[in-house]
């Protein structure tokens, strides 16, 4: 998903319905590029601006976003998949850490989202 947008709804329901990657529209041309190589490479992409607040909701930081009681109230085993999402990782990667197919991880990440 390439958008001018970076609010929780809209990351929500774009990777809920399929999308590898959210990238917002400020990127410079070259890392665009790079970014769509990488997602069709199989990894996943975040704009730093959402993994930041993805690590914060996880810290349970003052000030993060209305989630956040969301996020502390996910399993360990969705914490570690939320985790390695914001990392970059591909569900095969995250699978292969964690000893889960991939379509486990499939199932399990979006659920992480909703919390």
């Amino acid at each position: 998903m390439l958008t001018a947008f970076s609010t929780d709804k809209f990351v929500y329901e774009s990777i809920t319905s399929g999308a590898h990657g959210y990238l917002l529209k400020e990127l410079a041309p070259e890392t665009l590029i790079q970014s769509i190589e990488d997602c069709l490479a199989g990894k996943s992409i975040l704009a730093t601006d959402i993994t930041g607040d993805v690590m914060r909701m996880m810290r349970g930081d003052e000030g993060a976003t209305s989630h956040a009681e969301g996020i502390r109230a996910l399993s360990p085993q969705e914490h570690r998949v939320l985790e390695l999402v914001a990392e970059g990782r591909t569900n095969n990667e995250i699978g292969v850490t964690l000893n889960l197919s991939s379509n486990t991880v499939k199932i399990i990440w979006p659920t992480c989202l909703i919390n």
